[in-house]
């Protein structure tokens, strides 16, 4: 079975359809095929807030690899939303380097992990020039050294897709408070009701170009797994 790794809900709704949802011992995670591999899709909240539970989930199961995949800001100023990048290594703020076991063909392709959502353009560029960076997220860190420290030695990736790139920011700070558009809340009217909330707490315009803009990136979430697994 092959390990998924993701933060949010709205960057796995297009392959959710195809899982089944499952809590044992108080640990939830979706189950089931996906290019033609078995599956275990966990979702950790952006940060990885409850570490032992997902150290429990690691332990879990004898994986055949682990993959991290999920949305990140773009570091440089040529990437463009929707581009996907095979992360070669990790960064923190500390300066610990966490390499990736790589094709030797992959360009090299850094990957920073801050501790709070980065939009502003001057912010990216800083952290590019102090830290190397070609993207930015904020769990690929906390990832690998959970997995380290819980001990698992079989092969890891990290895929990260560009969700804004630079000079999105007047339209990314809109950003956090429609990622619960997509939330499965349950009852038909309850959810119809988050959904008019959203909608009004964003304005309708921004709403639009955002559900666009989301639907675009879980596709590409989707497109960029299944080639991964195949």
């Amino acid at each position: 079975m092959i390990g998924i790794v993701s933060a949010l809900y709205d960057e796995v709704r297009e392959i959710i359809p195809t899982l089944e949802y499952r809590k044992t011992q108080g640990m939830a995670a979706y189950y089931g095929v996906f290019a033609g591999k078995p599956v275990s899709l966990y979702l950790t909240r952006p940060g990885i807030p409850k570490k032992s539970q997902f150290v429990r989930w690691v332990n879990s199961h004898p994986w055949e690899s682990i993959i991290n995949i999920g949305f990140a800001g773009a570091a440089k100023p040529w990437y463009r939303n929707g581009d996907i990048l095979r992360i070669t290594e990790v960064r923190d703020k500390n300066g610990t380097v966490f390499p990736l076991p790589i094709s030797p063909e992959l360009k090299n392709t850094v990957l920073y992990t801050s501790s709070r959502t980065v939009f502003r353009d001057e912010d990216k560029e800083d952290i590019a020039t102090r830290f190397h960076a070609h993207a930015i997220d904020m769990e690929g860190a906390l990832f690998l050294d959970l997995i380290h420290r819980a001990g698992f030695t079989h092969p890891v990736a990290i895929i990260k897709i560009v969700g804004d790139s630079m000079g999105s920011q007047k339209l990314m700070e809109k950003e956090i408070s429609f990622r619960s558009f997509f939330s499965p809340i349950p009852g038909r009217w309850d959810n119809l009701r988050n959904k008019i909330q959203v909608i009004w707490g964003t304005g309708l315009i921004d709403s639009i170009r955002l559900y666009r803009h989301k639907r675009f990136l879980q596709k590409r979430y989707a497109s960029a797994l299944e080639e991964f697994l195949l």
